[in-house]
């Protein structure tokens, strides 16, 4: 009989799903603010974009309810994985014992491949259901981000947003970064995940 493969979940930490998509929110929010200025120095704002995802109450919320669902499913998958341990040990036992014969080996070792795969199964949907819910969500707080810095800027005066990052300097007058954040967790200062649920 083969060993049961250990199911990591690696790929289920808060690191690798959220950061990687915050990433890609603060990409699309490059993409669609920054544009050259057309009537000089001041037809401009600048926005930290990272600072506004990083301190947005909603994105905190995402992470902190990202953590504990990380947490429930490994405790869930471990708890699984010793079941299928003590199961597979019980099987060579009698197997060694020679308390099964050929015929009733081969059924519990079939049967008893079957449950791993499902478990990896399952761990595969919890994982994509987690990804596809973390996009949704910094997708969600990307255009509140995107929307506030527009109306900021407009009232402002800004006709364009740079993004900090992309400036080597830049007067503290044209930031409209705690303004933008400041609206934005007025708009947005929470949000709740549709997180996957573990099988019983």
């Amino acid at each position: 009989m083969k060993k049961l493969t250990m199911i990591t979940l690696s790929s289920l930490l808060l690191t690798t799903g959220s950061d990687a998509v915050a990433k890609q929110a603060l990409a699309e929010i490059s993409s669609q603010s920054q544009s050259s200025p057309s009537k000089g120095i001041h037809s401009f704002g600048v926005l930290d974009a990272q600072k506004v995802l990083q301190e947005s109450k909603a994105h905190k919320d995402i992470r902190a309810q990202m953590e504990k669902f990380r947490q429930q499913t490994q405790a869930y998958i471990q708890k699984k994985e010793t079941s299928l341990r003590k199961e597979e040990a019980e099987i060579m036992k009698k197997k060694r014992e020679k308390k099964l014969t050929d015929e009733a080996f081969k059924k519990k070792h079939i049967d008893f491949q079957k449950k791993v795969g499902d478990l990896q199964s399952e761990v595969t949907r919890l994982k994509k259901k987690m990804e596809e819910s973390i996009k949704d969500s910094m997708e969600k707080i990307q255009k509140s981000i995107q929307k506030t810095a527009e109306v900021v800027a407009k009232e402002q005066g800004f006709e364009n947003v740079l993004l900090s990052g992309a400036l080597i300097t830049y007067s503290p007058k044209l930031d409209i970064t705690d303004e933008v954040l400041t609206r934005h967790n007025k708009n947005l200062p929470a949000y709740k995940l549709s997180l996957p649920t573990t099988t019983n």
